[in-house]
C-alpha cells in the first residue's frame, strides 16, 4: 500500500512539475500591458461586461447578444467579424447585471493581440515564441501564459508544420 502512495505522489509532483515548465510566466507589469486591438485585458475585463463601457472601448464597433443558461447563469458577448468577448456568471446588482470576463477568441488576422510588446496576429510566423515555453498536442505547439497564482492565461497555438499561429485567446477559466 505504501508503494501505491509512493508511486501515486511520485506520478503527481511529477506531473506539475511537467505543466508547469510548460507556461510562461508573467509578471504583473507584463500581463497588464497584454492588449487585444490596442486596448488593455485589464480595461476590457474592469467593464464587467456593462455594454456602454465596452462599446466605448472598442469605439462602438461591437455586436452585443446575451442570454442565462443554468450554466453560465447570465452572461452577454461582443463579438466582431475578428473578435468574440464573452462574460459569464452575471449578477444582479441594483438594475445592473455585473459580469466576470470568461474569454476572448481572436478569430482572424483582422485582430490582435499584443504581448510581452510584440504585437501577434493569426497567421504570423512562431520566431517570437521560439525560445519560450510550449507543449504540443495534436501538431500543434500550445504556449499558455499566465501570472502566478491566478487561473486566467493567455494561449497561442502554432501549427507544427507550417509554423503559423493558427489560434489566439484569453481563458479567465470560470467554468
Amino acid at each position: 500500500m505504501k508503494n501505491k502512495l509512493y508511486i501515486l505522489l511520485t506520478f503527481f509532483t511529477s506531473l506539475s512539475f511537467t505543466l508547469n515548465a510548460q507556461i510562461n510566466y508573467l509578471t504583473a507589469n507584463e500581463f497588464s500591458k497584454t492588449k487585444i486591438n490596442n486596448v488593455n485585458i485589464i480595461d476590457i475585463s474592469s467593464t464587467r461586461g456593462d455594454v456602454g463601457e465596452m462599446q466605448n472601448l472598442f469605439s462602438n464597433s461591437l455586436t452585443v447578444k446575451q442570454g442565462y443558461s443554468e450554466a453560465l447563469e447570465f452572461w452577454i458577448e461582443f463579438s466582431t467579424q475578428s473578435l468574440s468577448i464573452k462574460f459569464y456568471h452575471g449578477i444582479q446588482e441594483n438594475s445592473k447585471i455585473l459580469y466576470d470576463l470568461g474569454s476572448i477568441d481572436i478569430l482572424n488576422s483582422s485582430s490582435n493581440i499584443m504581448l510581452l510588446e510584440k504585437t501577434i496576429k493569426i497567421g504570423d510566423d512562431d520566431s517570437f515564441l521560439s525560445n519560450l515555453n510550449s507543449r504540443t498536442f495534436n501538431n500543434e505547439n500550445i504556449f499558455t501564459f499566465t501570472m502566478h497564482n491566478i487561473d486566467e492565461y493567455i494561449f497561442i497555438y502554432v501549427d507544427n508544420l507550417s509554423g503559423k499561429v493558427i489560434k489566439i485567446g484569453y481563458d479567465g477559466n470560470l467554468l
